[in-house]
C-alpha cells in the first residue's frame, strides 16, 4: 500500500475519534440543557387566559352626561271671582203737564217715530225729523231756522243714529243756538259701531256748555219704559217706546 493509502486509513482514524468525542460531550450535556430549559421554563411564569382580561382590555364607551331634571315650575292658578250682576232698578219716567214752551225739534227717524206723542205734550213744537237724518242735516237746518229767526226758547237735538257725530259739530251747533237758553240733546240708542263715540261726544259736550245744555239718557233710560219699546231692528219706536220717549224729553223741557 502506497503512502497515499496511509494517509487515508490515518485521516479516517481521526474522523472517527472526533466523532466519538462530540457524542460523549452531546451525552453529557444534553440532559444538563433539558434541564435547564425546564428550569428556565419553570421559572417563567406562563400567563393564564380569563376573560375577563379580555373583556377589560376591550374599551369601555364613555359614560353619558348626567341629564338633571329640570326643575318643575309651580303653574299660577288664577282664582275669578265671579260676581252676579245686580239686577238694575228700574227709575220712574216722569210724566210732566203740557210743555207750553216754544220748542223746535231736529233729528231723525227715531224722533219721527215719536212725533205724534211730542206734540201731545209739547203743543207749540216745530220738529224737522226725517228719516236717514246725518248731523250735518241738522247742522243745515238749525242754521235756516237760525237766519229766519224761528228759533224757539228750547231746541232739542237727537242725530247721529244714522252716522258719527263729531266734537266739531257739537261746538257748531251750540254756536248756532247761542241766542237758545236751553239745548236738549238726546243720545243714540242704536247697535253700530259709531254709537259708543257718538255718546260720548254728545255727553262730553252737554258737560262743556253745562250753562244750556241737557242730556236726555235714551241709551240707558229705554229700560225704565213699560212695555216693548222697540220694534225688531231695536231702534225704532212701537207706540209704547214713542209715550215713553216723549216723556223724557218732555221732563227735560
Amino acid at each position: 500500500m502506497g503512502t497515499g493509502g496511509r494517509v487515508m486509513r490515518s485521516a479516517g482514524r481521526t474522523t472517527s475519534i472526533v466523532v466519538a468525542a462530540v457524542i460523549a460531550i452531546l451525552v453529557v450535556l444534553i440532559p444538563d440543557l433539558a434541564r435547564t430549559s425546564v428550569s428556565r421554563n419553570s421559572e417563567v411564569p406562563q400567563a393564564a387566559f380569563r376573560l375577563d382580561d379580555v373583556v377589560d382590555r376591550v374599551p369601555k364607551p364613555a359614560p353619558k352626561p348626567t341629564v338633571k331634571p329640570k326643575p318643575r315650575v309651580a303653574r299660577r292658578v288664577v282664582v275669578r271671582t265671579v260676581v252676579a250682576a245686580v239686577p238694575r232698578k228700574r227709575r220712574p219716567i216722569p210724566n210732566v203737564p203740557l210743555v207750553r214752551a216754544n220748542v223746535d225739534a231736529i233729528g231723525d227717524s227715531v224722533m219721527e217715530g215719536a212725533a205724534s206723542q211730542l206734540r201731545a205734550r209739547i203743543p207749540h213744537i216745530y220738529i224737522d225729523a226725517i228719516t236717514s237724518q246725518q248731523v250735518s242735516g241738522g247742522i243745515r237746518i238749525l242754521r235756516q231756522l237760525r237766519d229766519q229767526h224761528k228759533l224757539g226758547k228750547v231746541v232739542v237735538i237727537h242725530l247721529g243714529t244714522n252716522g258719527r257725530f263729531l266734537s266739531s259739530q257739537f261746538d257748531e251747533i251750540m254756536k248756532i243756538l247761542a241766542s237758545v237758553p236751553k239745548v236738549v240733546f238726546v243720545n243714540v240708542k242704536a247697535a253700530r259701531s259709531w254709537e259708543a263715540g257718538d255718546n260720548k261726544v254728545i255727553a262730553a259736550g252737554v258737560k262743556r256748555y253745562a250753562g244750556r245744555a241737557v242730556l236726555v239718557d235714551w241709551h240707558s233710560r229705554w229700560r225704565d219704559c213699560s212695555g216693548t219699546v222697540f220694534y225688531s231692528d231695536g231702534i225704532h219706536l212701537t207706540p209704547a217706546g214713542a209715550r215713553c220717549y216723549a216723556r223724557l224729553v218732555a221732563a227735560a223741557i
